[in-house]
């Protein structure tokens, strides 16, 4: 019940309450229970779009980045991701809204960047639908946005996954195909 609360709260703290000291908390008291786990990742995907927030995109990309590709997929790729597009998931809502042909204008490329980020590490899912949404969420995203597209590409050089370089590389020609410039 703490840990739950606490991944709870991650979602409405103020940021300048949050530090490195809640690491070991979430090491030693999140990671202990599966659903407290999941939760969590959960978390993580609500808050990626959030700039300054201590467990946004960038946040997740440190953690992602690290991990082989058989020890990551064994808990991202096959075991959080595989069921994430029901209706109520984060990775859905987050999928939705890049997706949406609503104006972004107005949202900073900070925030575009991250969105960016964490689909981008919904490619690695063996689950092609998800793969495949999330491609066309991130296309649509980063349409008006092309500066970003070569951001993105920078940040994953060097990702131990080649199911995420590769669909990086169509996200970039099918953004530019959508480009108005």
């Amino acid at each position: 019940i703490i840990a739950s609360s606490f991944i709870h709260s991650l979602l409405w703290r103020k940021i300048d309450t949050m530090n490195d000291g809640l690491h070991d908390f979430i090491n030693n008291v999140v990671f202990a229970y599966d659903g407290t786990y999941q939760q969590f990742l959960d978390t993580m995907v609500s808050v990626s779009v959030v700039p300054d927030h201590h467990f946004n995109a960038h946040a997740l990309h440190r953690y992602l980045f690290e991990k082989p590709m058989p020890e990551r997929d064994s808990w991202w790729s096959f075991d959080y991701l595989k069921d994430r597009l029901d209706w109520s998931s984060s990775v859905k809502r987050l999928i939705d809204w890049s997706w949406s042909s609503k104006d972004r204008s107005h949202i900073s490329d900070d925030s575009i960047l991250l969105a960016s980020i964490a689909l981008s590490w919904f490619l690695c899912t063996p689950n092609r639908q998800l793969r495949d949404y999330a491609t066309k969420a991130l296309v649509s995203l980063l349409q008006h946005r092309l500066h970003l597209v070569v951001e993105l590409l920078k940040k994953f050089e060097g990702v131990n996954d080649p199911y995420i370089y590769d669909r990086l590389f169509a996200v970039a020609y099918g953004s530019s195909l959508r480009a108005n410039n």
